[in-house]
């Protein structure tokens, strides 16, 4: 009898341990489903990864050609060029492009080609090559035939006896509008696939369509099927591809899984919108395999067990799984806003999701939020210096940010030159500090300077021993380097006084400061480069005064100051005296050699804000800001009688040379500048009439048309 109440305990046991044990593992059961759910969710969004990579790859494909294109349009601008085009001067052209290859400094990583044409579609000189010319391209080289045809700029990806590459092809005219040829600026796809590959550490391949491009076999590329491995995958992958795939994925984006692997395909389209070849990417799964056999083995233990230690494991999960990685997580977000390179702000006043109480969570969201905005300020700030006008601008709301949102209000930002050889001061804060910079000896030679010379930070916190130039008044110093590729392109030196509390505003320039100037430098490159350009666009080749474009870019605010100042431009029109005697007398180079002392004599005695153009042949036009007709002839006779004085010899041959001036006034003799200019050559030519070597000023008033022209200047 006393068995009874046993059996009936162990059955009333039994039926309540047994639907728990039951419910309990059909969580568990559940739960193991859902894991697997995600590691599949993870494989799919790992593949939706790789496709948007693989998008932005072929991005770049294009971006590349656009690249070229813009290259191809600055080389077809140089004078040289046309110049040696038009003449069918092979050696003299490919002397030209490698000059200007160098000025417009196109160097990198990846190698590009340049390529002339002549109608119809005849390879004149390639560059890399130039001892292969002559063979006519029109039967493949599409791209070459349309904008040789039509005299269109063209860009994009194309196949070649290279393969295939991405093509920037531009038209060639002279100064008269007449069409002399193109000129091809490519990068081939197979470097640029090589690049990524190592660049991104990635598995790439390339396959060019057979159909496409026939010529490509002396290249030794391997064929498959249809195609040639202009790039194929590298081993142990290569076997992995197959004829049927790239068919496949020549007329749309496919992928196939082959093992625990990945391969996706996508087309790549030619300038014309032909399928010409496919692009791969392998993306590795061996990570989802391991992950679901893990789970099989390490994740099922015994119902009965895992119930005896369900509470004890459910508070252990809770606190290692939960707590500990949330708080791990938070700490993580926290060093990476840190080096966001901002000033964080107070989390009440600016986070962007809700998050009330003292919890784990609220406090990774009280991160995130921190992050967010910091990352929001500083996509905001380089979106504003993108759309400003020149570097200067740039240095400005430099200094703007240091101020107000850093509370820095003693630095000096240093401009590095071009040549490298000076450094300037192009913010000073406070700016009653510029006098005592300005006969620094590190100005003229940048190599005395420490950062300069390591391209890294220094200061005062790090050495012993402070920096020799900077204001006695300040003791503590710290600068920091602008580099763009390795050259430092500028100096921010901050300066603090002895009182200063060091510590905090150290972290801040260091962790905060330094990201502004990451993605302030590259812009201000980019600018300078830009204005480099210009300059160079702008320059005559011989004489280095402006050319005539120079009358389009910046006489019309030149004019527009000098109206809103109400003050006056004097022009002068100076002409050398029996040049074509010179030039038949003593040949052309003598000439030449006359132009360039003359321009340098004029150069001399101009200010910065005054112009010198070569206004065509001997002529040279000459602007002067702010003055008057009669200071005006003061500078063209101090003109006239150094030319007069200097003695002008090349090769052994020596002779005096004089120059005649024509002077007229803006607005003074006309509101209209142009007619000034014609009254100043008018001036010029009474000059002529007078007798030569003498300075003329000729106004509106006493100006009548001359009988006749001066003949033999």
């Amino acid at each position: 009898m006393k068995l009874q109440p046993k059996i009936k305990k162990l059955s009333l046991e039994i039926k309540v341990l047994f639907p728990i044990c039951f419910f309990f593992s059909l969580g568990f059961a559940i739960a193991l489903y859902h894991t697997f759910k995600e590691v599949e969710a993870q494989k799919r969004n790992f593949i939706s990864l790789q496709i948007q990579e693989l998008r932005e790859d072929l991005a770049f494909f294009a971006e590349k050609a656009r690249e070229n294109q813009q290259l191809a349009r600055l080389l077809a601008q140089f004078p040289d060029i046309r110049k040696a085009l038009k003449r069918r001067d092979r050696l003299g052209l490919l002397s030209a492009t490698r000059e200007a290859s160098a000025s417009i400094n196109q160097s990198g990583v990846i190698p590009r080609y340049i390529h002339f044409h002549i109608p119809p579609g005849i390879s004149f000189l390639r560059v890399w090559r130039p001892e292969i010319f002559g063979d006519d391209l029109s039967d493949f080289r599409h791209s070459v035939v349309t904008v040789l045809s039509t005299g269109t700029a063209v860009w994009g990806i194309e196949a070649g006896r290279m393969g295939i590459a991405a093509r920037g092809v531009v038209p060639i005219y002279d100064q008269e509008g007449l069409f002399l040829g193109s000129v091809e600026v490519f990068s081939n796809l197979a470097d640029l696939t090589f690049w990524l590959r190592k660049r991104k550490n990635i598995v790439n391949a390339l396959y060019l369509h057979r159909e496409i491009n026939a010529t490509a076999a002396p290249r030794n590329y391997h064929r498959l099927g249809e195609f040639w491995a202009v790039s194929p995958l590298p081993e142990p992958f290569s076997s992995l591809v197959s004829n049927a795939f790239l068919r496949q994925a020549l007329k749309r984006r496919s992928q196939i899984e082959v093992s625990h692997y990945t391969l996706i395909g996508a087309p790549i389209k030619d300038f014309s919108g032909r399928n010409i070849a496919v692009y791969i990417r392998l993306a590795d799964l061996s990570f989802v395999s391991t992950r679901q056999r893990a789970i099989i083995f390490n994740q099922i233990p015994p119902s009965v067990g895992f119930f005896i230690v369900s509470i004890g494991a459910t508070i252990f999960l809770i606190q290692k799984g939960i707590f500990h990685p949330l708080n791990h997580l938070r700490e993580e977000v926290r060093e990476i806003s840190r080096f966001v390179g901002k000033k964080l702000r107070e989390p009440e006043d600016e986070v962007a999701v809700a998050a009330r109480g003292e919890n784990e969570i609220s406090l990774l969201a009280g991160a995130i939020n921190e992050l967010v905005f910091e990352l929001g300020e500083l996509a905001a700030f380089r979106q504003a210096i993108e759309t400003d006008e020149d570097a200067q601008g740039i240095y400005q709301r430099l200094a703007e940010v240091f101020k107000q949102k850093f509370n820095l209000h003693n630095f000096i930002i240093y401009e590095v030159s071009d040549s490298g050889q000076r450094l300037k001061a192009v913010v000073v804060e406070p700016p009653e500090a510029k006098e005592e910079i300005e006969n620094m000896e590190v100005l003229n030679n940048p190599a005395l300077c420490r950062v300069f010379r390591s391209a890294s930070r220094a200061s005062s916190f790090h050495f012993s021993e402070t920096c020799n130039y900077f204001p006695e008044n300040f003791i503590n110093y710290l600068c920091l380097p602008m580099f763009v590729g390795g050259k430092v392109i500028g100096i921010v030196h901050f300066l603090f006084p002895a009182s200063y509390h060091l510590e905090q505003t150290r972290g801040i320039i260091l962790d905060k400061v330094v990201a502004y100037l990451q993605e302030a430098a590259p812009i201000i490159e980019a600018k300078r480069f830009a204005r480099r350009l210009q300059e160079i666009s702008l320059r005559d080749t011989l004489t280095g005064l402006y050319n005539r474009r120079v009358l389009e870019e910046f006489v019309p605010q030149m004019v527009a100051g000098a109206i809103r100042r109400q003050t006056s431009i004097g022009v002068l029109m100076a002409d050398v005296d029996h040049f074509k005697v010179i030039n038949d007398t003593y040949g052309h180079g003598f000439g030449d050699r006359v132009l360039v002392q003359i321009s340098s004599i004029i150069k001399k005695e101009l200010r910065a804000e005054d112009l010198a153009i070569r206004y065509g042949g001997e002529e040279i036009l000459i602007l002067l800001t702010d003055t008057p007709a009669p200071l005006a002839c003061q500078v063209a006779e101090r003109i006239r009688k150094h030319v007069e004085m200097a003695s002008f010899s090349w090769e052994e041959k020596s002779a005096r040379v004089s120059i005649s001036i024509g002077v007229a006034e803006f607005p003074g003799d006309s509101q209209n500048l142009k007619e000034v200019i014609n009254l100043a050559d008018r001036a010029l030519y009474e000059a002529k009439n007078k007798g030569r070597n003498q300075v003329v000023y000729l106004s509106s008033k006493r100006y009548k048309a001359p009988k006749e022209k001066v003949k033999g200047h």
